[in-house]
């Protein structure tokens, strides 16, 4: 897992653009995982794709939701229709964390280990 490259997109959503910028990572053709912050900011919100959008055959299994909820994703709510959680990214220990969690959970829970740079897709405002 190239950990760099997700925290080099950390650092490109709090430093540059405007007040609403993200990040997708296409993780497979139906899986990704984006994060949404603002230049300045001191926090960043993230979504890992859930079932709702999900062709039958893509599917999260039991496992794969268990394990989102146990590391600690927020279910889906009415609002919200992917996993979702804010944490902090006001320092480097909690830059790091942030990107060591998506890490994981690009490995763990959507069972991949192939992150590039073309991965990744970008809106700055």
């Amino acid at each position: 897992m190239n950990h760099s490259l997700i925290k080099t997109a950390i650092h490109k959503i709090l430093k540059e653009g405007g007040d609403s910028n993200y990040f997708v990572i296409d993780i497979t053709k139906d899986y990704y995982i984006q994060a949404a912050s603002s230049k300045g900011a001191e926090d960043v919100f993230c979504e890992a794709v859930s079932n709702q959008y999900l062709s039958q055959a893509s599917k999260l299994s039991a496992d794969q939701l268990n394990k989102l909820k146990e590391i600690g994703w927020h279910q889906p709510t009415e609002s919200n229709v992917n996993f979702f959680l804010e944490l902090p990214a006001d320092n480097n220990a909690s830059i790091d964390f942030l990107t060591n969690f998506l890490a994981s959970t690009i490995k763990e829970v959507y069972l991949s280990d192939n992150i590039t740079k073309e991965s990744f897709q970008f809106h700055l405002e």
